[in-house]
């Protein structure tokens, strides 16, 4: 039988150059882990500074009367915000296209159905394919959309809880029993029930008045 044998120094320095490997990266990523720490303490020092400014504006408008015009005024801008965002990363122009061109579709394919049109209803499904591949492309930009819209949301609600204050009392509400404080956390909500579908009309009008002009 064939056998083999390294010296063994050989061996010893094989042993010694694996160690020397995992002692560098353990040198390496102490290095990494220790130079992460002042760069986190960088991006929450920024985050607390831009807070306090944003405090700074908004506290004279958060006392007495004007408390609830402005949580209500910054709800409003919220949903702005977060619209403005979505349509950021959507391209306006092929949805469009591609709802017009699926639109038209199911509209000539209920033709052919109660007119009982075999011939005209075979020509039409011969465009199915196409059709479907417009919806999935349809969907790929409607789902861009919410998931910018989700981000935005928690990111601009963050911030906003932290320069006001979840808890903080901003409106008074009516309810059977009297009147309750209401805070900040809870108007935003009532007031949301509302604000994302006036804001949503409010943006189709003024797309629909840029594409006249």
């Amino acid at each position: 039988m064939w056998t083999t044998s390294l010296p063994p120094g050989v061996l010893t320095s094989f042993l010694f150059a694996v160690l020397d490997l995992y002692a560098g990266r353990g040198i390496l990523w102490e290095i990494r882990r220790v130079s992460y720490k002042p760069s986190r303490g960088i991006t929450k020092a920024v985050y607390a500074e831009f807070v306090d400014a944003i405090k700074g504006i908004l506290e004279p408008l958060l006392e007495g009367r004007l408390s609830a015009i402005t949580a209500t005024a910054l709800t409003y801008a919220v949903f702005t915000l977060i619209r403005a965002a979505s349509s950021l990363v959507i391209d306006r122009e092929k949805v469009a296209r591609l709802e017009s061109l699926v639109g038209m579709w199911e509209e000539r394919r209920k033709k052919a159905i109660e007119a009982r049109d075999l011939k005209m209803y075979e020509r039409v499904m011969k465009e199915k394919a196409r059709v479907e591949r417009a919806r999935r492309e349809l969907e790929k930009e409607r789902i861009k959309g919410t998931v910018v819209s989700i981000i935005a949301w928690l990111v601009i609600f963050k911030v906003l809880l932290d320069s006001v204050g979840a808890e903080r009392p901003v409106a008074l509400f009516p309810l059977p029993t009297g009147y309750v404080k209401l805070p900040f956390y809870a108007w935003f909500m009532v007031n949301s029930f509302w604000a994302n579908a006036l804001i949503a009309r409010v943006w189709s009008v003024a797309k629909w008045i840029g594409r006249k002009g």
